[in-house]
């Protein structure tokens, strides 16, 4: 599908553990981050549904995830006191 379209699709994005805590859109809408109390990050493909990437590295749940302006880095808040910064593309810390 072309972005144009993307607002006529609906998906149910299924795959976290647990609750899921805080989502964001990429500034080019065409992925998704959501964060969860299961201590990931998966990054969506918004136009087809599928997770592209699966970012672990915290020792607790996720409070918040955030995309940087231009969508090269993503930032993800923890109970556990830290503040990861993550390579969107790559999944690097």
């Amino acid at each position: 599908p072309h972005l144009k379209d993307f607002w006529l699709e609906k998906f149910c994005l299924e795959g976290h553990l647990e609750a899921v805590t805080s989502v964001a859109w990429s500034p080019d809408c065409t992925k998704i981050a959501s964060a969860s109390a299961d201590k990931t990050v998966r990054i969506w493909n918004a136009l087809t549904g599928e997770v592209i990437l699966i970012l672990e590295g915290h020792s607790s749940y996720l409070n918040s995830v955030s995309w940087s302006p231009e969508g090269s880095k993503l930032a993800s808040a923890s109970s556990d006191g830290t503040v990861n910064i993550w390579d969107a593309v790559s999944g690097d810390l």
